[in-house]
């Protein structure tokens, strides 16, 4: 019922995380890894490490694990699925001051950093071949209709 009503509003979902379960947090280890039609919405999960699925897609990682570690699932994500998914937030590019309370690897890395992976992701599509593409564009493309879309980060 849930699924019906919310495909009738929206095109696409990106809130599968086909990980093992984080408590707390989210994880769907029987989560398909690449792009399924639910209904009438795309869902479209975040990378996660090959086999043993840990997350991996969120400027989160980025931030605390490094450029290396994002940029492998990355890499992965292409090489097995030709299809990778990554979500940055927009707050993410706004320096964060420290706030009591908050856990510092919450804004760790926030502002120029992450307008430098964006730049290094870019680099890497561009030596992947993969086209860079926003999740609207990707679930309107006429390939992805098809079932062709490949080598999209």
């Amino acid at each position: 019922q849930k699924l019906a009503t919310l495909s009738k509003h929206f095109a696409y979902d990106t809130s599968v995380v086909p990980s093992l379960h984080i408590p707390g947090h989210y994880g769907h280890p029987s989560a398909k890894t690449t792009p399924t039609r639910l209904g009438g919405m795309l869902e479209l999960p975040l990378s996660v490490t090959p086999y043993i699925r840990l997350p991996a897609a969120t400027g989160w990682y980025y931030r605390n694990l490094g450029r290396r570690y994002i940029e492998w699932i990355i890499r992965s994500s292409l090489r097995r699925h030709a299809y990778a998914q990554i979500c940055l937030h927009t707050w993410e590019f706004t320096p964060k001051n420290r706030v009591r309370g908050v856990p510092k690897h919450v804004f760790r890395n926030c502002g120029k950093p992450m307008e430098k992976l964006v730049e290094e992701l870019c680099d890497l599509a561009d030596r992947a071949g993969a086209a860079l593409l926003t999740c609207s564009e990707y679930a309107r493309s006429p390939e992805n209709a098809a079932g062709k879309a490949e080598n999209v980060l």
